[in-house]
């Protein structure tokens, strides 16, 4: 189960122009799809910390897979930008109402 936490600052009059809801900070990327709950996540993010992630995606085997967006996830990174223009869209039919 993954567990996020939202803190709403303030709730606003809605003014012409501006876009709501809107992200002031964050942090961590949140987990990728189908990881495998918070067990693949800690797996996923020790094979990244040691350096480690062909072994997770591919076992055993030695095959790689440059494209795989696993190889380039980084637990750390938070996007504010990447998260309004999510809510953005999300958002755009109450936005408009």
């Amino acid at each position: 189960m993954w567990e996020h936490e939202i803190r709403v600052e303030a709730k606003l009059e809605r003014e012409g122009g501006k876009v709501y809801p809107v992200c002031i900070a964050g942090a961590r990327a949140g987990p990728p799809e189908d990881i495998g709950g918070p067990p693949g996540y800690m797996a996923l993010v020790d094979r990244i910390r040691f350096g480690d992630i062909d072994r997770l995606l591919h076992g055993d085997e030695g095959d790689t897979d440059d494209d795989d967006p696993l190889r380039t996830f980084e637990p750390e990174r938070f996007s504010r930008r990447e998260v309004n223009a999510a809510l953005k869209l999300e958002f755009s039919e109450l936005i408009r109402g």
